[in-house]
Protein backbone atom coordinates (compact mmCIF):
# COMPACT_ATOMS: atom_id res chain seq x y z
CA UNK A 1 0.00 0.00 0.00
CA UNK A 2 2.84 2.45 0.82
CA UNK A 3 4.60 1.74 -2.57
CA UNK A 4 1.51 2.24 -4.42
CA UNK A 5 0.89 5.69 -2.79
CA UNK A 6 4.79 6.52 -3.51
CA UNK A 7 4.13 5.59 -7.26
CA UNK A 8 1.21 7.84 -7.87
CA UNK A 9 2.77 10.67 -5.92
CA UNK A 10 5.71 10.39 -8.32
CA UNK A 11 2.73 9.70 -11.08
CA UNK A 12 1.24 12.36 -10.12
CA UNK A 13 4.34 15.05 -9.78
CA UNK A 14 5.54 14.31 -13.00
CA UNK A 15 2.05 15.17 -14.57
CA UNK A 16 2.26 18.56 -12.49
CA UNK A 17 5.77 20.14 -13.49
CA UNK A 18 5.00 19.97 -17.34
CA UNK A 19 2.08 22.24 -16.47
CA UNK A 20 4.00 24.08 -13.64
CA UNK A 21 6.80 24.72 -16.49
CA UNK A 22 4.31 25.37 -19.15
CA UNK A 23 2.42 27.97 -17.05
CA UNK A 24 6.02 29.70 -16.19
CA UNK A 25 6.10 30.69 -19.85
CA UNK A 26 6.52 34.45 -20.10
CA UNK A 27 3.32 36.27 -21.79
CA UNK A 28 4.09 37.47 -24.97
CA UNK A 29 3.97 41.46 -23.94
CA UNK A 30 4.66 44.80 -24.94
CA UNK A 31 5.75 47.79 -23.17
CA UNK A 32 5.54 51.45 -23.74
CA UNK A 33 5.24 54.57 -22.08
CA UNK A 34 2.63 57.38 -23.04
CA UNK A 35 3.29 60.95 -21.99
CA UNK A 36 1.03 64.06 -21.86
CA UNK A 37 1.85 67.48 -21.73
CA UNK A 38 0.24 70.81 -20.89
CA UNK A 39 1.35 74.23 -20.51
CA UNK A 40 -0.98 76.90 -19.03
CA UNK A 41 -1.04 80.66 -17.42
CA UNK A 42 -1.46 80.93 -13.60
CA UNK A 43 -4.61 82.26 -12.39
CA UNK A 44 -2.81 82.39 -8.47
CA UNK A 45 -0.65 85.87 -8.39
CA UNK A 46 0.79 86.38 -5.07
CA UNK A 47 2.08 89.73 -4.72
CA UNK A 48 4.20 90.65 -1.48
CA UNK A 49 4.23 94.20 -0.24
CA UNK A 50 6.09 95.79 2.56
CA UNK A 51 5.12 99.34 4.20
CA UNK A 52 7.79 101.04 5.69
CA UNK A 53 7.88 104.49 7.71
CA UNK A 54 9.30 107.10 5.41
CA UNK A 55 10.40 110.56 5.24
CA UNK A 56 7.89 112.66 2.53
CA UNK A 57 10.07 116.50 2.90
CA UNK A 58 9.99 117.31 6.30
CA UNK A 59 6.71 114.92 7.47
CA UNK A 60 6.85 111.74 8.02
CA UNK A 61 4.57 109.00 6.29
CA UNK A 62 3.40 106.42 8.66
CA UNK A 63 2.68 102.91 8.20
CA UNK A 64 -0.97 103.46 9.01
CA UNK A 65 -1.11 105.88 6.50
CA UNK A 66 0.07 104.20 4.17
CA UNK A 67 -1.88 100.98 4.50
CA UNK A 68 -4.78 103.21 4.48
CA UNK A 69 -4.02 104.48 1.19
CA UNK A 70 -3.11 101.11 -0.17
CA UNK A 71 -6.41 99.79 0.98
CA UNK A 72 -8.33 102.75 -0.89
CA UNK A 73 -6.52 102.28 -3.73
CA UNK A 74 -7.12 98.42 -4.18
CA UNK A 75 -10.97 99.19 -3.65
CA UNK A 76 -10.65 102.00 -6.81
CA UNK A 77 -9.15 99.02 -8.84
CA UNK A 78 -11.76 96.82 -7.70
CA UNK A 79 -9.89 94.41 -6.17
CA UNK A 80 -11.46 93.13 -2.81
CA UNK A 81 -9.89 93.68 0.51
CA UNK A 82 -10.64 90.21 1.34
CA UNK A 83 -7.86 88.81 -0.88
CA UNK A 84 -5.35 91.30 0.77
CA UNK A 85 -3.92 89.74 4.27
CA UNK A 86 -1.07 89.81 6.58
CA UNK A 87 1.65 87.58 5.33
CA UNK A 88 2.47 84.81 7.51
CA UNK A 89 5.70 86.16 9.53
CA UNK A 90 4.17 88.89 10.55
CA UNK A 91 0.78 88.49 11.39
CA UNK A 92 1.57 87.61 14.81
CA UNK A 93 4.35 89.63 15.40
CA UNK A 94 1.78 92.76 14.81
CA UNK A 95 -0.80 91.59 16.98
CA UNK A 96 1.29 91.43 19.60
CA UNK A 97 2.98 95.20 19.07
CA UNK A 98 -0.69 96.94 18.74
CA UNK A 99 -1.37 95.62 22.35
CA UNK A 100 1.43 96.97 23.57
CA UNK A 101 0.58 100.15 21.48
CA UNK A 102 4.05 100.12 20.50
CA UNK A 103 4.49 102.43 16.99
CA UNK A 104 4.43 99.90 13.94
CA UNK A 105 7.41 100.98 11.19
CA UNK A 106 7.17 97.81 8.87
CA UNK A 107 4.13 95.73 7.78
CA UNK A 108 3.95 92.91 5.29
CA UNK A 109 1.11 91.95 3.10
CA UNK A 110 0.63 89.10 0.35
CA UNK A 111 -1.93 90.16 -2.03
CA UNK A 112 -3.86 88.03 -4.32
CA UNK A 113 -4.76 88.36 -7.65
CA UNK A 114 -5.53 86.46 -10.76
CA UNK A 115 -4.90 88.03 -13.69
CA UNK A 116 -1.43 90.23 -15.05
CA UNK A 117 -4.04 92.94 -15.87
CA UNK A 118 -4.90 93.45 -11.92
CA UNK A 119 -0.94 93.19 -11.47
CA UNK A 120 -0.49 95.68 -13.96
CA UNK A 121 -2.68 98.37 -12.32
CA UNK A 122 -1.87 97.00 -9.04
CA UNK A 123 1.75 97.94 -9.63
CA UNK A 124 1.02 101.19 -11.29
CA UNK A 125 -1.28 102.53 -7.80
CA UNK A 126 2.12 101.03 -5.80
CA UNK A 127 4.19 103.05 -7.74
CA UNK A 128 2.00 106.29 -7.62
CA UNK A 129 1.36 105.55 -3.52
CA UNK A 130 5.73 105.58 -3.88
CA UNK A 131 4.94 101.63 -1.93
CA UNK A 132 8.53 100.54 -4.01
CA UNK A 133 8.75 97.14 -1.65
CA UNK A 134 7.02 95.06 -3.77
CA UNK A 135 7.06 91.71 -5.96
CA UNK A 136 5.87 88.86 -6.76
CA UNK A 137 6.08 86.23 -4.66
CA UNK A 138 4.62 82.82 -6.17
CA UNK A 139 2.49 82.46 -8.96
CA UNK A 140 -0.11 79.35 -9.15
CA UNK A 141 -2.81 77.25 -10.57
CA UNK A 142 -6.30 76.90 -8.58
CA UNK A 143 -7.19 73.97 -10.99
CA UNK A 144 -4.08 72.04 -10.85
CA UNK A 145 -4.39 68.99 -9.02
CA UNK A 146 -7.94 68.20 -11.54
CA UNK A 147 -5.03 69.53 -14.54
CA UNK A 148 -3.30 66.94 -13.29
CA UNK A 149 -5.75 63.92 -12.98
CA UNK A 150 -6.53 64.74 -16.49
CA UNK A 151 -2.97 64.24 -17.75
CA UNK A 152 -2.86 61.08 -16.14
CA UNK A 153 -5.65 60.27 -18.28
CA UNK A 154 -4.26 61.23 -21.07
CA UNK A 155 -0.93 59.60 -21.01
CA UNK A 156 -2.39 56.93 -20.23
CA UNK A 157 -4.47 56.61 -23.24
CA UNK A 158 -1.68 57.73 -25.42
CA UNK A 159 -0.12 54.78 -24.41
CA UNK A 160 -2.84 52.10 -25.37
CA UNK A 161 -2.44 54.30 -28.80
CA UNK A 162 0.94 53.40 -29.14
CA UNK A 163 0.46 49.76 -28.34
CA UNK A 164 -2.53 49.85 -31.21
CA UNK A 165 -0.09 51.05 -34.16
CA UNK A 166 2.82 49.46 -33.17
CA UNK A 167 1.15 45.61 -32.87
CA UNK A 168 -0.83 46.49 -36.08
CA UNK A 169 2.20 46.93 -37.65
CA UNK A 170 2.52 43.26 -37.71
CA UNK A 171 -0.51 42.25 -37.37
CA UNK A 172 -0.57 42.08 -33.71
CA UNK A 173 -3.68 43.06 -31.03
CA UNK A 174 -3.01 44.77 -27.38
CA UNK A 175 -4.92 42.98 -25.10
CA UNK A 176 -5.29 43.92 -21.37
CA UNK A 177 -2.70 45.33 -19.50
CA UNK A 178 -0.59 43.81 -17.16
CA UNK A 179 1.18 46.29 -15.09
CA UNK A 180 0.76 49.97 -15.12
CA UNK A 181 3.03 52.49 -13.42
CA UNK A 182 2.97 56.36 -13.05
CA UNK A 183 6.66 57.59 -13.84
CA UNK A 184 7.61 60.98 -11.30
CA UNK A 185 8.98 62.95 -13.83
CA UNK A 186 6.47 65.22 -13.95
CA UNK A 187 6.74 68.43 -13.02
CA UNK A 188 5.37 71.92 -12.41
CA UNK A 189 7.40 75.12 -13.37
CA UNK A 190 6.78 78.96 -12.57
CA UNK A 191 8.99 81.97 -12.86
CA UNK A 192 7.51 85.34 -11.60
CA UNK A 193 6.54 88.43 -13.61
CA UNK A 194 8.90 90.23 -12.36
CA UNK A 195 11.16 91.06 -8.90
CA UNK A 196 10.14 94.42 -8.07
CA UNK A 197 8.36 97.00 -9.30
CA UNK A 198 11.42 99.10 -11.29
CA UNK A 199 12.02 95.86 -13.49
CA UNK A 200 8.51 95.06 -14.32
CA UNK A 201 7.56 98.73 -15.10
CA UNK A 202 11.03 98.67 -17.62
CA UNK A 203 9.00 95.05 -19.11
CA UNK A 204 5.23 97.35 -19.46
CA UNK A 205 7.69 100.37 -21.35
CA UNK A 206 8.75 98.27 -24.21
CA UNK A 207 5.40 96.64 -24.63
CA UNK A 208 3.19 97.53 -27.15
CA UNK A 209 -0.97 98.11 -25.06
CA UNK A 210 -2.66 95.08 -26.19
CA UNK A 211 -4.25 92.10 -25.30
CA UNK A 212 -1.25 89.99 -25.21
CA UNK A 213 0.18 91.98 -22.33
CA UNK A 214 -1.65 90.34 -19.78
CA UNK A 215 1.03 87.45 -20.30
CA UNK A 216 4.14 89.97 -20.25
CA UNK A 217 6.64 88.52 -18.20
CA UNK A 218 5.33 85.41 -17.40
CA UNK A 219 6.33 81.59 -17.79
CA UNK A 220 3.35 78.96 -18.34
CA UNK A 221 2.66 76.72 -15.74
CA UNK A 222 4.29 73.13 -17.31
CA UNK A 223 2.90 69.96 -16.57
CA UNK A 224 4.34 66.69 -17.75
CA UNK A 225 2.55 62.99 -17.24
CA UNK A 226 4.15 60.04 -18.29
CA UNK A 227 2.75 56.42 -17.69
CA UNK A 228 4.44 53.20 -18.55
CA UNK A 229 2.10 50.23 -19.67
CA UNK A 230 2.97 46.35 -20.06
CA UNK A 231 -0.51 45.32 -22.89
CA UNK A 232 -0.53 41.39 -23.23
CA UNK A 233 -0.37 40.30 -27.07
CA UNK A 234 -3.22 38.89 -27.73
CA UNK A 235 -3.35 35.34 -28.83
CA UNK A 236 -5.55 33.19 -31.37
Amino acid sequence: MNVFRIVSTLLFVGILLPSIAQNDEPTPHIEVTGTARLDIMPDEIYVSITLREREDGKDKVSVEKQEADLKKALQELGISLDLLSLSDSESDYVKIRFRKKEVITTKSYSLKLATAQEVNKTFEKLDELNILDAYISKTERSDIVELRKQLRIDAIKAAKDKADYLLNAIGEEAGHALEVRENTNDFYRVRSMANNIQSYNFSLAETDDNDEYQEIGFERIRLEASIYVKFEIKQD
